[in-house]
């Protein structure tokens, strides 16, 4: 903490009732942990000033968070891994200007999902539902157990689709109480009847999943299915926890996941009868043993709580404390949770519920590095390679995946094989992969702290990107891939890209010029560089299913974005990233979210197969002009006074500087970015015929270079002033020729393609 706030120790400072220093942009930030009382003494405080970014506000919590609980020094501790920052309502706050104006916070560590607090009975609490584009109040009813209430939170009409569409399928109610088959049994204590309702039998779930997400901040994948309920006059469900006490096999149980949250919906207004009861809900702590834990509502000892059922309400209940989550999955159960549902007596119960758990619902849905909910955050204590081979040579990487995503990995390498029996060339690609994971990173030169932010495209260019994904959409073409490459599953789900220059889509051109100038600032600015544009590869759509295997990019895409288009997805698909720091993070986009990173030290993919119908996304690559193969940064005017930061070799352990990239010439530099003045300038031309013609350590010549980057002028001053060939191949004469690259990175359709093909370039695949 003394290391991180240099600038603000030393001096006793004055705060004014805001929190703020007077006569500073610097104020007290008073942090408080989930199971604690804003109305109380906060668990730390820290410095904040205007300027800071959030992560930096993070780390200073984390270590104020370690000394005081004088937890484990060590990456690893879990239980101080600060993952993000959320106001008392949930929002999670990712700008220092938003923080709230009383200066009171809550944060999240390691694992720990966000609970509504509780100690104020009574308190109305104001939350955005972006999916549905509304505010909701949210009513604190108990806090034994955490219950509250949103009154309207569904339509009369969406009440009525769910009724209408479960009534087919209505059957028996079931318990978890377990018969010799090990299936769930009809029982004395349930008389209702249920009916499981998916997407394909009413569309209205899919809404509902996203709103509930909204709601309670918990990803929607570790939400149940949706059980509707219907209780004829008589009909009830004695008093009960909704946690799993019996385990068996079952795909449901998975990792170990429990019930940590129910939500629950009244679909119909009835009369008299029908509440659910809370019996400990209105009971003093002091008399907790009166409870009595079986039993119908006529049972319950009073006072007990009784929520009426009003058609649209809905009521949350936690069946674990804030501070009854572990770092291993399992929940420390809540006793007060129990509750039953009394039977009508004039009028019919229609209601709804989901089970939401501390953890995905499906195995195949487990995400050991990730935390959906939050756009960018850590989680320490993983192992490496758990999710896919990348810190470790294949044989290594393999024993140490999890069992469910060795599986995956080895359904992906014979989706490749199958596609590509010639040889071997899927191994040869994924140990090429690897290898450059295990090497560029610790041979480059980090810019940022951890390598990676997040934010916002700017308003003055994101309505241009939806028009022109409006018209562009179900027209792009399959993107080529070369045979044998393991970057994406194409083989199985193949991806589209939509060039920003193709000549079918007017507008495109000047589109990609806007996006430059509004995204190559803000990357300059995060990095302290000036930066060079090296690529921008348009739209590129993953269909469902789709894979992106971890990868760095090849030099020199040194510093890249990406802007979300659009998507239509059943659950988030993150980017998983592996920081600077060496730990694994999570970051998830909506449409108009624009990522900024390192692309050529950050390890970044996502190894999870995406559900859904489409995620589209725009890529940006920059380079620095400042020489980014030497060890060191040059101070620069825009870089003078930043730290420099030292690069870690995650795989071994070791500081490594730079080692100069062999071969490249300021030729390959320049058609790489499209700097035609560099190429024009040179005033020797037999000088510049040698340059034009210089292959690095993998026989890239500048005309490579320019095909991969679209760069058709600079392609024409290589081949016109200098003689370029259109015809060398990469790799020793075995790899790809210009045309194809150019294919490959721009599409059929890209000015720089069909002046290759005009030109009689001829279209070689590597042949590796």
């Amino acid at each position: 903490a003394m290391r991180l706030l240099p600038l603000l120790l030393g001096a006793s400072l004055a705060l004014g009732a805001s929190g703020e220093v007077a006569g500073t942009g610097v104020s007290e930030l008073q942090v408080y942990r989930l199971w604690e009382k804003m109305s109380g003494p906060p668990h730390v405080t820290v410095k904040v000033a205007d300027g800071d970014e959030i992560d930096t506000v993070l780390d200073r919590i984390e270590a104020e968070i370690r000394m005081h609980d004088n937890t484990h020094p060590h990456a690893g501790d879990w239980e101080a891994a600060v993952v993000s920052i959320v106001t008392r309502e949930g929002s999670e706050i990712e700008f220092v200007n938003d923080l709230p104006e009383n200066r009171k916070v809550f944060v999240l560590c390691g694992t720990e999902s966000y609970f509504f607090p509780t100690d104020v009975v009574g308190e109305v609490f104001k939350v955005q539902l972006p999916h549905s584009t509304r505010e909701v109040d949210v009513k604190v009813l108990s806090n034994t157990p955490q219950l509250l209430q949103v009154d309207n939170f569904l339509s009369p009409e969406e009440c009525d689709q769910i009724i209408n569409s479960a009534k087919p399928g209505m059957k028996r109610s079931t318990v978890e109480v377990l018969d010799e088959g090990g299936k769930t049994k009809e029982h004395v204590d349930r008389t209702s009847t249920t009916s499981w309702l998916y997407d394909k039998d009413c569309p209205f779930v899919k809404t509902l999943h996203e709103r509930v997400e909204d709601l309670v901040k918990v990803p929607k994948s570790y939400a149940e299915t949706l059980q509707v309920l219907h209780y004829a006059p008589g009909q009830l469900y004695k008093v009960h926890h909704d946690y799993i006490t019996v385990y068996n096999d079952q795909p449901r149980y998975a990792e170990g996941h429990n019930r940590m949250i129910t939500v629950f919906f009244y679909l119909t207004t009835v009369e008299e009868g029908g509440e659910t009861i809370f019996p400990y809900g209105s009971m003093p702590p002091e008399e907790h043993d009166k409870v009595r834990n079986w039993g119908s509502c006529d049972d319950a000892v009073e006072p007990a709580l009784r929520v009426p059922a009003r058609k649209g309400n809905a009521i949350i209940f936690y069946h674990t404390t804030p501070k009854g989550q572990h770092e291993n999955s399992f929940l420390v159960h809540d006793k007060t949770s129990l509750h039953g549902g009394c039977a009508p007596v004039k009028g019919d119960k229609w209601a709804a519920n989901f089970w939401i758990r501390n953890g995905p619902f499906r195995l195949g849905d487990y995400r050991p590095h990730m935390r959906r909910r939050s756009p960018q955050a850590k989680i320490r204590g993983v192992g490496v390679d758990f999710s896919w081979p990348m810190h470790h040579h294949l044989d290594g990487a393999r024993q140490r995946m999890l069992p469910s995503q060795s599986k995956e990995y080895e359904k992906f390498l014979q989706g490749c094989r199958d596609r590509y029996p010639r040889g071997d060339l899927c191994m040869n690609t994924e140990n090429q992969r690897v290898s450059l994971l295990l090497d560029q990173p610790a041979q480059s030169l980090n810019y940022t702290r951890l390598g990676f932010a997040k934010r916002r495209v700017p308003d003055s260019v994101w309505p241009q990107i939806q028009e022109f994904w409006k018209a562009i959409q179900d027209k792009d073409s399959v993107e080529v891939w070369n045979e044998g490459n393991t970057f994406t599953n194409h083989w199985a789900s193949p991806t589209y890209m939509a060039n920003l220059e193709d000549q079918r889509f007017p507008g495109g051109v000047a589109l990609k010029q806007k996006i430059l100038d509004e995204i190559k600032p803000i990357l300059e600015r995060w990095t302290g560089l000036r930066l060079k544009h090296v690529s921008t590869y348009g739209v590129r759509v993953y269909k469902t299913d789709s894979i992106l295997a971890p990868h760095v990019d090849r030099d020199p895409l040194v510093t890249s974005a990406i802007i979300n288009v659009a998507q239509d997805v059943d659950e988030d698909w993150p980017l998983e990233v592996v920081g600077h720091d060496g730990n694994a993070y999570n970051i998830t986009m909506k449409a108009g979210d624009l990522v900024l990173y390192e692309s050529h030290s950050l390890i970044h993919g996502r190894p999870f197969p995406m559900k859904g119908r489409y995620f589209a996304n725009i890529f940006l690559h920059f380079q620095p002009y400042t020489p980014y193969n030497v060890a060191g940064v040059a101070a620069t005017d825009d870089n003078r006074g930043k730290a420099k930061f030292k690069v870690v070799d995650i795989s071994k352990g070791k500081e490594s500087t730079l080692a100069k990239n062999p071969g490249q010439s300021d030729f390959h530099y320049a058609a790489a970015i499209g700097d035609v003045s560099i190429l024009q300038g040179h005033e020797d031309v037999e000088e510049g015929k040698e340059l034009a013609s210089a292959k690095d350590v993998n026989d890239w010549q500048p005309m490579h270079e320019a095909a991969r980057g679209g760069h058709l002028e600079a392609a024409k001053v290589l081949h016109e002033r200098y003689g370029a060939s259109l015809s060398d191949r990469t790799s020793g004469g075995k790899g790809w020729s210009p045309l194809r690259l150019a294919k490959m990175y721009q599409g059929d359709n890209a000015a720089i393609t069909k002046w290759l093909e005009q030109m009689g370039a001829p279209d070689h695949d590597s042949e590796l």
